[in-house]
């Protein structure tokens, strides 16, 4: 009769363990998970649409609302502010576990985002380069650590949650992962995305 109690007691504990891990998963149940080539894009932007999941052909990108978030290289744009005429925008949530951020958890901070704006860039086009200024999304300047002098580039990632705001008002979060391929080749970017609303 012990040994009984005992089993059926392990095995309403494993239930319970499962049932949680379960819920816990689900939370991140809507999450992609996407590997963008960037090594096309040094000079040139790439647009990407959440809606679509995937990059998208503009023609003029300061008048086109089908893309929500453009990549050159290691740099961002938001569909709104300088860059386009969206409404986009976005939210540096900072060092937060990705899965518990929920569109509940970013409502009192609804007003703090941070449309683009222009700020200083070198233009490689010219030989020697110049600085000139150029829309960008400020805050995501530093999802990958530029690489400085010799060594080992790692583009680190700063594993902060961004929440933008797409061009048509959605609300998405954000997290860069990883500059690199499977074969540890650079100007690969790996990051995760889900819809809040």
């Amino acid at each position: 009769m012990k040994n009984k109690f005992i089993l059926i007691a392990v095995a309403m504990a494993t239930i319970i363990f499962s049932c949680e891990k379960e819920k816990e998963d689900n939370n991140d149940l809507t999450a992609k998970s996407k590997v963008l080539n960037v090594n096309t894009s040094m000079m040139n932007w790439l647009y990407y649409s959440f809606e679509k999941d995937t990059l998208v052909t503009i023609t003029e990108a300061g008048n086109d609302l089908t893309w929500d978030l453009a990549i050159q290289y290691e740099s961002f744009q938001t569909n709104g502010g300088t860059s386009g005429s969206g409404i986009g925008a976005v939210l540096d949530m900072g060092k937060v576990d990705f899965a518990a951020i929920t569109y509940e958890s970013i409502k009192d901070s609804l007003s703090k985002f941070i449309s683009d704006d222009s700020m200083s860039v070198y233009d490689l086009s010219t030989m020697p380069p110049k600085t000139v200024k150029a829309s960008r999304c400020i805050p995501m300047e530093a999802v990958f650590k530029s690489p400085t002098g010799p060594g080992t580039r790692t583009y680190e990632p700063n594993l902060h949650v961004y929440i933008i705001k797409t061009a048509s008002g959605k609300h998405v979060k954000f997290i860069g992962e990883s500059f690199f391929n499977d074969e540890a080749i650079e100007g690969y970017i790996n990051f995760k995305w889900a819809y809040l609303d």
